[in-house]
């Protein structure tokens, strides 16, 4: 390599001298180069020839023109290799030596050249050129160096042409000789660029010393070495190699190192997918949530996961090589080792699968396990053990075991419902058939459930058939199967029976137990029931004919004063048939025309003019004739009815009203009842607003009677309907006064207006002394609350004449008027005025 720049350039430029190319400093060695025995050519930065001396001309036999002192020699084939080492040592500045063999067209003998090429730079440090020094070697030396480059190529071409990458070293780590392959992978442009390079300058740190390591290994011990380690590409990839190193030894001497790897990352991929794919597999089946057990054809336990110590407490070494029959966990409770076993050998013998659920029990913990048996086979498909997969299904058993129980009993009392029931009473009934023997069904319902409820709220309620279903189930025998058939109603199968007197004294016990008080959320309440009984087989051997009996004696019960029991004869058949069948046309009547509203007059006592009116409705049917009200109101309560029925009376009330005041002088009201039912409609206020203004009638003209059922507890919807009522000018008269519980305490708290006096208090005045009292007492505590007090059902004059000495003010019965339509209504006040 040429410096431009030493000592002798320094002396024929200044030290400011800017040299950018070879000419700037050619002319110093033109004379040497000129007068040299050796081939000589200088080239500029890009390849380009800027000069050849006389001997190299001579050497091609080409002469000078003048003005020209360069020859192109790119055209021509054997020059390639030249000009490649002309270009890389311009591009590294690294000096090297090539052989040059060619003949030329005007020579007759084949030249061989030495050529040693090195760079030209400037003070810079640039390359700026390169200069080559060439020797004609002889003939004999031309050739033995021919032999040598020959052996080379081959020896090149074996090693381009190897799959592998491989490599030699010196003793140093220096690499002495590289393939193609090799030069590859590390990014390089041509195998010498590795030459004298060491794997610290190839590789990252870290797989060079691996690499360095092993190379020190085998120079020490001269033992070759094969090992799988990772290969970083230039671009970065890293694959797997396997690789194989040998010491080079010469006379006996080991100098260096020898190596070469193939590609194996698709066999490592593959070997760690199958290494990781049974170590998941191992650690899957270990450590399964489910227990896992292999068997042989003997029954023997050949492989136990962990789990099966934590599900059954058993230790897995003792489990190995044992059969169920010589080992089996001592906490499952339904399933012998004898019976495992022939399970598990039945699958075995006639290759089949089988699911079994084994229970069992750990520490007070009750655990339900799902095992599946199938056969294992062998590649022959032989079949050459089992394999048991146990699932703790403990929460599923549990959940089946809810969904169950909410399917036969029922959610609010536990009690079964009626479908268990159902199948309690059919088994029942075989056993009768078989036996020849007899049962009792007795029916039980709540007397008024749904006033209380409605008043109370369901949640009172609720709480009132819990107490009721607990005392029902604590006063018969354990082994009488008792359901809640729904709502208020309870039914109980007494069997076995020994006659019907146990019956009658069971029942008398039931209804006694029944009635005691109830205390919920601190307050107390009473409730009554009704109880129906049907016998097998002296009333039906039918199950729905019992059923139905039993039903149809506990209406019958009911209808006659409840708190009561009845047994079933034919003749209630009747009377449930005609229930029914009110039932049936009442549903019709209003759409029908069959509803119709009468009115009775209330009176002054002393003036005898009337002072209000209250609506009374009535039924004619087509089919039944004139029904009583006592009667289809309690069925119209009972079946909520009275809901549509309350609705139409109040527009119809509304509207006579109207047509009652506004040709009276002196207006009148006009009283509706109302029943508990309605005050809990969602929309029962908007629907009273609606109709007044739909009525056109004034709020004033109208009186609300309420029962003092519905002020038995202190409901919010209640107290704002009647606040509602209040503020829209409709006042509230507290019908049947006397005859409901604790009613006096609700005369202040309530805005109640007007006071009823029952016609049951009122019809003995004259003869009861106690009575008497009482009326005269109700009328004082009116008077003091300054309440309207009206006495119900006055019938005699001896009667009014009491009253009027009590100081009671306004009366109503028969005395005064019955009932009459609003014709004769209108007429009868009209008269008055007159």
């Amino acid at each position: 390599m040429i410096e431009v720049g030493s000592n002798e350039l320094n002396q024929q430029f200044d030290d400011n001298a800017d040299i950018q190319s070879v000419s700037d400093y050619l002319f110093l060695f033109q004379t040497f180069f000129d007068t040299s025995l050796d081939n000589i050519a200088v080239y500029g930065p890009v390849g380009q020839q800027v000069y050849a001396n006389a001997t190299l001309l001579n050497t091609l036999n080409i002469k000078k023109h003048a003005g020209v002192d360069y020859v192109d020699l790119k055209g021509q084939r054997a020059f390639e290799h030249y000009y490649e080492a002309i270009n890389r040592t311009l591009t590294t500045g690294e000096s090297c030596a090539i052989l040059l063999n060619f003949q030329h067209d005007s020579l007759s003998r084949v030249i061989y050249d030495l050529v040693n090429l090195s760079a030209i730079k400037n003070q810079k440090n640039q390359v700026i050129g390169v200069i080559a020094v060439g020797r004609d070697l002889d003939f004999y030396q031309l050739q033995q160096n021919q032999k040598i480059e020959q052996r080379e190529q081959y020896l090149r071409a074996l090693m381009d042409t190897f799959p592998f990458i491989v490599w030699m070293k010196d003793k140093a780590g220096r690499f002495l000789a590289t393939n193609h392959k090799f030069v590859e992978v590390v990014g390089a442009k041509h195998y010498k660029d590795l030459e004298g390079k060491t794997d610290f300058d190839l590789f990252p740190t870290g797989m060079a010393q691996g690499y360095v390591s092993d190379d020190n290994e085998i120079l020490e011990t001269g033992v070759p070495k094969s090992v799988n380690e990772q290969i970083k590409r230039a671009s970065g990839e890293v694959y797997w190699a396997e690789t194989y190193k040998s010491p080079v030894e010469l006379d006996g001497e080991v100098i260096g190192t020898v190596g070469f790897s193939r590609d194996i990352t698709e066999k490592q991929y593959l070997q760690s997918e199958i290494t990781k794919q049974h170590n998941a597999y191992q650690s899957l089946v270990k450590n399964l949530p489910t227990t896992v057990i292999r068997y042989n054809l003997e029954g023997k336990r050949i492989f136990v996961n962990s789990r099966c110590h934590e599900a059954y407490g058993v230790d897995v070494p003792y489990e190995l090589n044992k059969t169920p029959l010589e080992l089996w966990s001592p906490y499952i409770v339904n399933m012998t080792g004898e019976a495992f076993m022939a399970e598990l050998m039945e699958v075995m013998q006639f290759n089949v699968q089988k699911t079994l659920e084994i229970h069992s029990v750990h520490e007070e913990t009750f655990v339900v396990h799902q095992v599946r048996i199938v056969p294992e086979l062998d590649e022959m498909h032989q079949v050459c053990g089992a394999l048991t997969i146990a699932t703790d299904i403990t929460e599923v058993a549990e959940y089946r075991r809810k969904i169950e129980n909410m399917a036969f009993h029922d959610q609010l009392t536990g009690l079964p419902n009626r479908t268990l029931f159902s199948q309690k009473l059919s088994a029942a009934i075989d056993k009768a058939k078989a036996d020849n023997s007899m049962f009792a069904l007795m029916m039980i319902d709540l007397d008024q459930f749904k006033s209380i409820n409605d008043t109370m709220g369901h949640a009172i309620g609720d709480k009132l058939l819990i107490d009721v279903a607990k005392r029902v189930s604590n006063n018969i025998e354990k082994h009488y199967a008792c359901a809640r058939l729904g709502g208020d109603e309870f039914i109980i199968l007494v069997e076995p029976l020994m006659n019907r007197a146990q019956v009658e004294h069971m029942s008398n016990t039931l209804l006694n137990q029944i009635m005691q008080v109830y205390l919920i959320e601190g307050a107390e309440y009473f409730i009554s029931a009704s109880i129906g009984i049907s016998y097998y087989p002296d009333d039906s051997v039918d199950m729905n004919d019992l059923l139905k009996y039993a039903d149809s004696a506990m209406y019958y019960a009911k209808k006659n004063g409840r708190n009561r029991y009845q047994a079933y004869s034919p003749n209630l058949t009747e009377s449930i048939q005609q229930r029914f069948n009110i039932e049936t046309e009442l549903r019709r009547a209003i759409e029908n025309n069959e509803i119709y509203l009468e009115y009775q007059p209330i009176v002054d006592i002393a003036s005898k003019q009337v002072m209000g009116l209250e609506t009374l409705c009535r039924w004619n049917s087509r089919k039944l004739g004139v029904v009583s009200p006592i009667v289809f109101i309690q069925i119209a309560e009972e079946t909520g009815m009275i809901v549509e029925l309350g609705h139409w009376i109040m527009r119809e009330a509304f509207r006579a009203a109207r047509l009652i005041n506004t040709q009276l002088k002196q207006p009148v009201s006009v009283s509706v009842n109302l029943s508990a039912r309605q005050f809990f409609e969602i929309d029962f206020v908007y629907q009273v607003g609606h109709l007044l203004q739909e009525q056109q009638c004034n709020p004033a003209w109208i009186k609300f009677e309420i029962t003092e059922s519905l002020l038995l507890e202190s409901n919010q919807q209640v107290l704002k309907a009647l606040d509602a009522f209040n503020d829209l000018g409709i006042k509230i008269s507290l019908d049947d006064f006397g005859t409901g519980q604790s009613a006096l305490a609700y005369l202040s708290k309530f805005p109640i207006h007007q006071v009823k006096i029952d016609y049951s208090f009122v019809k003995e005045i004259a003869n009861n002394a106690n009575n008497a009292l009482l009326v005269k007492a109700i009328i004082a505590l009116t008077a003091t609350l300054n309440k309207e007090l009206v006495a119900e059902g006055v019938e005699t004059t001896e009667q009014a004449a009491l009253l009027a000495s009590y100081n009671c003010k306004y009366a109503q019965g028969y005395l005064y008027s019955k009932s009459i339509g609003l014709e004769a209504v209108q007429a009868y006040l009209l008269l008055g005025e007159v």
